[in-house]
């Protein structure tokens, strides 16, 4: 058996998407026609932003502002696209599933004794996914943010996913496409971090990084 026994996943980035449409309906009527094929790249890059933000309190305008310039929009139009984007996170779920996140959940309940989710959400998480057909018999439990009262990077939320497993730290990795949230906090709990950065963005070397869901099983 393998000495890991648990994956633990992020929901955003990692099995989910911001809607594509709202923000494209948005941008157009806007003004700005954009290439649909930077919607998914335009994500991590505002991610990585995150990442790089020196504030204490995590805000969205450095994952906005980030987002449009990865969206290569003339620049007469960026202010109108970062108002459009703005308008579309406050009105959207994050609800595209991204392309091979269910088959590789499906082989990581194969390899491995638990599959779990742990998430930064607002409560929503668990019944956007189960709507979705993400969560069936291969995810064995939801850690929601808002729901547990801790949040990512605070190592309490991945003791909680630990406990609720019945899995020591040691034996767990956590996969999640933030090194500000993810990789910090799973770190802290003892869980064996892996960056999901699927276009090469972070180029720190003191963590692992793996570029699809589906590279965790050549791991585990």
């Amino acid at each position: 058996m393998s000495v890991v026994e648990a994956v633990l996943l992020d929901a955003g980035g990692v099995l989910l998407l911001p809607d594509s449409s709202v923000i494209v309906g948005e941008l157009a009527d806007a003004g700005v026609v954009l290439d649909p094929a930077l919607l998914e790249r335009a994500h991590y890059a505002g991610i990585r932003a995150t990442d790089l933000d020196a504030s204490d309190e995590m805000s969205w305008w450095p994952y906005n502002h980030a987002y449009v310039d990865a969206l290569d929009v003339a620049e007469t139009k960026v202010d109108a696209a970062r108002a459009a984007v703005n308008r579309a996170f406050a009105a959207m779920e994050w609800n595209v599933v991204i392309e091979g996140a269910l088959a590789a959940i499906a082989t990581l309940h194969e390899l491995v004794r638990h599959v779990a989710i742990v998430s930064n959400s607002d409560g929503s998480v668990e019944r956007l996914l189960r709507s979705l057909g993400v969560i069936g018999s291969s995810i064995e439990t939801v850690i929601d943010s808002h729901i547990t009262g801790v949040a990512k990077p605070d190592p309490a939320i991945f003791e909680l996913a630990l406990r609720s497993l019945g899995v020591e730290a040691s034996r767990a990795l956590h996969v999640g496409d933030s090194v500000r949230f993810d990789v910090v906090g799973a770190r802290a709990a003892g869980v064996r971090p892996l960056h999901l950065d699927p276009y090469g963005l972070c180029p720190d070397a003191d963590h692992e990084h793996i570029e699809a869901l589906a590279d965790v099983a050549r791991i585990v």
